[in-house]
């Protein structure tokens, strides 16, 4: 089978005896595209490879060309835009952090995704500053400023009082009691970061 059309095939035989036969040749056409990896974490500044085949293997459709696209440049950044089926592109994280969504599509529109995954890293956190009336307690998470605000890390804290008859804190919930007059310093530190 050479290319799509009909043919017809005739067996000849001695004394001019023949048999024919009609032959049908279809396209077998790209049917979809298939990534080696449908997700992937990566930290800013890292890469990952990726792998895009059109499927199935034994299409006879001469453009195997794939095309590659991020839905979030600022978050992912992808190294071709064109490749033929099998070959690799890299995908680079930026230092926004984020969610982007990698595309790849064959020729004909069948379609691939692979979604990254760049976590955002809590930088730093800040505690305002509080005032209580002796014998009361406060919930010191809610003076707390998490750098950037969009982070993704675990914001649990342990606390720390400077003096704990001043002003005693619950390590893990931060629920500070105010016991007697004075200026205490409030800790608080990230557990995961």
């Amino acid at each position: 089978a050479i290319k799509a059309g009909t043919a017809a095939i005739t067996l000849a035989g001695k004394n001019n005896v023949t048999a024919t036969v009609t032959v049908t040749v279809k396209e077998l056409p790209v049917e979809g595209v298939a990534l080696d990896k449908s997700s992937a974490k990566l930290e800013k500044g890292e890469s990952t490879t990726l792998t895009a085949k059109v499927l199935p293997e034994n299409t006879t459709d001469t453009d195997k060309s794939i095309t590659w696209s991020s839905s979030d440049e600022s978050v992912a950044a992808v190294s071709a835009e064109k490749t033929e089926s099998g070959e690799s592109i890299t995908v680079t994280a930026t230092d926004k952090g984020g969610k982007a969504v990698i595309t790849a599509e064959a020729a004909n529109g069948a379609k691939a995704e692979c979604q990254i995954y760049v976590p955002i890293h809590i930088e730093g956190i800040e505690l305002a500053d509080a005032e209580v009336l002796r014998g009361n307690t406060v919930v010191m998470q809610d003076y707390v400023t998490f750098i950037p605000a969009n982070a993704d890390d675990d914001r649990t804290l342990t606390w720390e009082s400077s003096d704990p008859e001043i002003a005693s804190i619950d390590p893990q919930t931060g629920m500070l009691t105010a016991l007697k007059e004075g200026t205490v310093t409030i800790t608080a530190t990230t557990v995961g970061t």
